[in-house]
Parts: structure tokens; C-alpha cells; sequence
């Protein structure tokens, strides 16, 4: 988390007034953590640097102190989770258990740079479209396809696509139930005893339907995200609802659209050296 986080802040500091150069670096530094990204043992730092070199020169665009104080607020948010991870795992310990696990298949480094390259080209020209245009209201977005398009194929983009709204919507219905509670009881201890209440129901069902895990965990961090910019900017929360499932609905049809576009290119160069690369 502190070394993602000292990345994004260097290259925020170092070329906030330099575009086109901090657009090149945001490339370069997205091409190298979708390869790390497929590499089960950097699936967490490869998440954070993609987050960190999204978030903070999109920031620093606007405010150098901005991206400063949400780089320390990430740094903070992250060792508290780790923390309270630790701590409940001391008195609150997990069943022992033994099973046969699977090995990981290990994937060439060719096959990993060429997946890492596909997916920058799905994900760099609406990063740049964000950057350029300074489009904050839908940051979220832009991390939602920089996040997803290594795995997306014409097939998953579709069912994605569907599972993101959906989730999403399901997330949105939760966010107004709970606000409508909230507003008839604005005490801040209330708040959290209600919130608290949320997870452990979510958190519950997690468990127990693990097929449907994905979509309480999405639906859990979509209502918190809608309550929580609700009650800091006093919005209306159906409205910033709306806002959010038609930002997801056109995040879904360029992931359709690129997934498919890019199925139907031939790659000739990059499958020819790819190939070579891997008999070698």
C-alpha cells in the first residue's frame, strides 16, 4: 500500500503540468501492473499501483494538496485494514482446515506481456478521454474498466456487464432503504450501528451463498459508496443512483464494444512474436 501509494505520488508531483508526459507514464505504469496483476503473488500490489496511478495524477490535475491528503487517507485506510484483520483473526480464529489445494497454472511472460498490451488498449483511451476532459463524477468508472479489462473477452463482457448492473442496482435499492432510515435518525452513533448491521447481514450471506458472493460484495461497496458521498456533499441519493447505473450502462457497452472490436483484429505481429517468444 505505502510503496503503490509513493509511486502514484511521484508521478503526481513530478508531472502535474506536463500531460502528455504524465499520460505516458500512467501507460507505462498500467502495462506493468496488468503483468504483475497475472501473477497470483502480485495480485494485491499490481490492484493498488493500478488504483494509485489512476487516482492520484487524476487529482493532481485539479489540487497537489488534494492528491497529497487522499494519498495519506489511502495509506491510513489501508494499514487500519490490515490491522483490524489481524486483530479480529486473534479472537476470532478461523477453523483449521486441510484440503488439497490446486496449483496455480504459470503463464509465460510472453503470453503475460501480450495480455498486459490487450488490456492497455482496451483501458488507455478512456483513461485518456478521463484525463483530458477532467470527468471526476465518473472516476469510479474509469477504474471500473481499467480494473476489468484484462479479463474481459466478447463473451464475459456481455455477462459482466449484466452482473455490474445488476449488483449495482441492487446496491443503489439498499443505499435509499438505509438513507431513509438515517434521515429519521441523524445521530451519528445510529449511523453506525446501522452500517455495522448492513455488513454483518451482507457479510453473512456472503458466506453462505457463495455463488452469489460477488454480487452482496458489489452491492455492499456500491450502497456504502452512494451513502457516503450522499451524506459528505448533501445530495440526493436516488439521483446520484441514477447517475451511477447510466455511467455502468456505457462503461458496459464500450466493454462490449472493445472486447469485441479487438477479437476481430488478427494481432498478426504480436501473435507471431508471442509465439516465438514462447517456444523460446
Amino acid at each position: 500500500m505505502i510503496v503503490t501509494v509513493a509511486i502514484g505520488v511521484a508521478l503526481s508531483v513530478g508531472f502535474a503540468q506536463y500531460p502528455i508526459p504524465m499520460l505516458l507514464s500512467v501507460a507505462a505504469l498500467m502495462l506493468v501492473g496488468y503483468y504483475l496483476f497475472l501473477n497470483p503473488k502480485w495480485n494485491l500490489f499490481a490492484t493498488i499501483l493500478l488504483m494509485s496511478t489512476l487516482m492520484l495524477p487524476f487529482m493532481a490535475i485539479q489540487s497537489t494538496g488534494t492528491t497529497i491528503f487522499l494519498a495519506v487517507g489511502l495509506s491510513l485506510s489501508g494499514a487500519i485494514s490490515v490491522g483490524i484483520f489481524a486483530l479480529m483473526h486473534v479472537y476470532l480464529p478461523e477453523r483449521e482446515e486441510t484440503y488439497q489445494s490446486h496449483k496455480a497454472v504459470e503463464l509465460s511472460d510472453a503470453f503475460r506481456w501480450f495480455s498486459a498490451l490487450r488490456a492497455l488498449i482496451i483501458a488507455f483511451p478512456v483513461v485518456c478521454v478521463f484525463f483530458v476532459f477532467q470527468i471526476s463524477e465518473a472516476l469510479l468508472s474509469m477504474i471500473f474498466i481499467a480494473l476489468l479489462s484484462l479479463m474481459i473477452t466478447g463473451e464475459k463482457s456481455v455477462k459482466l456487464s449484466v452482473f455490474l448492473l445488476i449488483s449495482n442496482a441492487i446496491g443503489g435499492v439498499i443505499a435509499i432503504i438505509v438513507f431513509g432510515f438515517l434521515a429519521l435518525v441523524p445521530n451519528i452513533g445510529f449511523y453506525t450501528l446501522f452500517i455495522a448491521l448492513l455488513a454483518i447481514f451482507l457479510g453473512q450471506k456472503m458466506y453462505t451463498e457463495s455463488a452469489k458472493a460477488p454480487i452482496y460484495a458489489t452491492a455492499l461497496n456500491t450502497a456504502l459508496v452512494l451513502i457516503g458521498t450522499t451524506l459528505m456533499s448533501s445530495g440526493v441519493i436516488d439521483e446520484k443512483m441514477w447517475i451511477r447505473l447510466g455511467l455502468l450502462a456505457l462503461v458496459a457497452v464500450y466493454m462490449v464494444v472493445a472486447a469485441f472490436f479487438i477479437e476481430t483484429r488478427e494481432w498478426k505481429v504480436l501473435k507471431f512474436e508471442g509465439e516465438m517468444m514462447a517456444s523460446k
